[in-house]
Order: structure tokens, then C-alpha cells, then sequence
């Protein structure tokens, strides 16, 4: 498989579950869950720029 079509699906499938988080921006568990999305899609963004992906 295409190693960047799949980082791509997940990061979109990322950004779209933290999107999908219900609350008000001043929801701090709302806030929580959203951060955790983010720090995921760092984790593999990282990944990404080291040996895994070159």
C-alpha cells in the first residue's frame, strides 16, 4: 500500500473525529478529547518525518 494515501486517510479520519467532538470551546472535556485527536495526528505527522516513511 501507498504509505502517504494511507497517513492521509488518517489524518483525515483525525481531523474529522476531532471536528465531530460536541461541546462549547470552553467545554473543558470537550477540550480534552479534541487535544487528544490533535496529539495523535502529531504522533504520526512525527513518524512521518523520521525513518518510517522515507
Amino acid at each position: 500500500m501507498d504509505s502517504e494515501r494511507i497517513i492521509k486517510q488518517i489524518k483525515d479520519e483525525i481531523m474529522a473525529a476531532s471536528a465531530a467532538v460536541e461541546g462549547p470551546d470552553d467545554d473543558m472535556y470537550a477540550y480534552g478529547q479534541r487535544l487528544a485527536y490533535t496529539n495523535a495526528l502529531a504522533i504520526i505527522l512525527d513518524a512521518c518525518t523520521g525513518e518510517l516513511c522515507q
